[in-house]
């Protein structure tokens, strides 16, 4: 399940993955993984920001 939901995501997607409120490790990892993307989303963001705002 975890595997498909990263599969389908698109860019700018910000749904939480179903998996973390697991409490072994595949809920870990989407716990992980989720906060991870996040991060990344919010980094390609400014970057477009800062490219685009000269």
């Amino acid at each position: 399940m975890l595997a498909h939901e990263v599969r389908s995501l698109k860019p700018g997607d910000e749904k939480g993955f179903s998996a973390r409120g697991r409490r072994d490790e595949i809920g870990y990892l989407a716990e992980k993984l989720g906060a991870t993307i996040a991060e990344l989303q919010s980094a390609l963001a400014r970057e477009f920001f800062r490219k685009h705002s000269r």
